[in-house]
């Protein structure tokens, strides 16, 4: 399932916008733990969606999958990857690169092994 966290837009709004008001990355320790952790979780959220493209290419099992809800997934994923192309946000776009990759491999075997 793809996560599209209010946290990132956070962290994309206070980069961009107030870039004059505060220092990027931050100083203050919290904040700067903060702005780290976020490229972690771009490379990690991703790895959510691989139980499920594995059970669906490897064992061919797409019970309980709903084609409808992946495409969705899939779809938002794009627009999102597009929205970090578009404004250069590089957490954004590996994480929605890798995500789109692997819930559109999700959402092909579960048209061919339905």
């Amino acid at each position: 399932m793809a996560v599209h966290s209010l946290g990132l837009h956070h962290f994309f709004t206070r980069k961009n916008l107030y870039s004059r008001v505060e220092k990027y990355p931050s100083t203050k320790s919290f904040k700067k733990f903060v702005d780290r952790l976020v490229y972690f979780v771009a490379i990690i959220v991703p790895f959510i969606n691989i139980p499920q493209a594995v059970k669906i290419w490897y064992f061919h099992d797409v019970g309980g999958i709903s084609l409808i809800s992946w495409v969705g997934f899939l779809i938002t994923s794009f627009f999102w990857l597009i929205y970090g192309i578009a404004y250069k946000q590089k957490p954004l776009i590996i994480m929605y690169t890798s995500l789109t990759i692997i819930q559109f491999l999700i959402v092909i075997g579960t048209v061919l092994y339905d």
